[in-house]
């Protein structure tokens, strides 16, 4: 059955429907570029807030400004780098936990809350999978997004009226039962992260509509903050900024997607547990992804293994999981045979990996992760 009934079924034939007309490689990153309604971010002034060393790495703290507030991120590096690196930009998921960005897949050296403890066990196989790939001989990167940990909508920026209308009683929430509005105390802090990531669900709504009114999407102000992430990391003074990657999963694989196509920085990219088509979103999975997942003009560029038509023939690793609910199996295949399109002149350049696993990015998948930027980055 379609997600909307005969309403699903109508707009699925409106995709069969439309015709693409085929965009040269070399136009295709600006068509997406303005498919996407990004902003243009003026570059900004990096500062490193400290370093530290943590199991043979040195990792460091910087900050920024782009487009409003202050943005974070983790630089993780071996210790004992003689020569510069290659540069891979680690990207975080969604996961429904906004309290938490760059936290989820990099260790800092401090003892992590228990919410993360779990996350990672859930999604990574227990590991900061960003540390494990610094101690491999790579500078990871990694920055929080729009919505997440130092980019979150803050509680006390927020209307009261509004709150209350998110988070009208009952509320159900997975961890911790049934919050009442009048009974729930809600701010900035840790003790409030699930009340908060409550919040943050119905907030994602208002979000998508602030930007839309303003001429933007939520997918376009991603790709902005991921391209101004890549820069830093481009010109850190540890980085060969001729071997630069990224890949993350989930939310991360979609960022990925975008931002491989969108810089020709990137050399080498992998996109785990997001790869889909417009067809399956429409039909059966469009409530089942956030609302940075979606800008109308997308489409008209093809389907959405051709978001990484400007990205190929570069080496692309894409992993998914055959128990992963958020998408149907089928149509991931059929999205990465139309990725296979591209790369029918460099086939050892394109893997696509299936596993037995549902919506994760565990020890075996990151392993092979890491060997494929062995292989073209190293």
């Amino acid at each position: 059955m379609e997600l909307l009934g005969s309403f699903s079924r109508y707009v699925s034939q409106q995709l069969d429907n439309r015709k693409v007309d085929g965009i040269k490689k070399e136009e295709f990153r600006t068509s997406l570029a303005a498919a996407l309604l990004m902003p243009a971010f003026e570059k900004p002034t990096v500062t490193s807030m400290w370093v530290r060393e943590h199991e043979d790495l040195r990792i460091e703290q910087l900050t920024w400004e782009v487009g409003f507030g202050r943005s974070e991120g983790y630089l993780l590096s071996p210790l004992d780098a003689k020569e510069k690196l290659p540069g891979i930009l680690a990207l975080h998921d969604h996961a429904g936990e906004k309290y938490w960005g760059k936290s989820k897949i990099a260790d800092i050296g401090e003892e992590p809350d228990r919410s993360l403890v779990e996350h990672r066990r859930r999604y990574y196989g227990a590991r900061a999978w960003a540390n494990e790939l610094a101690k491999r001989g790579y500078a990871v990167f990694v920055p929080d997004l729009l919505g997440f940990e130092s980019r979150r909508i803050r509680v006390g920026e927020l209307p009261p009226s509004l709150i209350q209308h998110l988070l009208a009683p009952p509320l159900e929430i997975v961890e911790g039962g049934t919050y009442r509005n009048e009974n729930l105390v809600l701010d900035d802090s840790l003790e409030s992260r699930v009340a908060y990531n409550a919040l943050a669900r119905g907030l994602e709504h208002v979000i998508a509509k602030v930007l839309m009114s303003g001429g933007y999407t939520w997918a376009g102000y991603t790709a902005a903050e991921d391209l101004v992430a890549l820069d830093i990391l481009s010109e850190h003074e540890l980085v060969d900024g001729s071997r630069l990657g990224c890949g993350g999963l989930s939310l991360g694989g979609l960022r990925s997607v975008l931002l491989g196509s969108l810089s020709p920085k990137i050399q080498a990219s992998f996109v785990t547990g997001f790869m889909t088509t417009f067809r399956d979103l429409v039909d059966a999975k469009a409530a089942d992804h956030t609302w940075i997942a979606y800008a109308p003009n997308l489409s008209r560029l093809g389907e959405f293994g051709d978001l990484l038509t400007a990205h190929a023939p570069k080496p692309l690793l894409v992993q998914h999981g055959k128990r992963d609910s958020l998408f149907t199996f089928g149509e991931a295949e059929r999205s990465a045979l139309r990725i296979g399109e591209h790369y029918k002149d460099d086939p050892d350049k394109f893997i696509f990996t299936v596993y037995d696993e549902p919506h994760l990015f565990n020890e075996r998948m990151q392993e092979e992760a890491f060997g494929f930027f062995d292989h073209f980055l190293h």
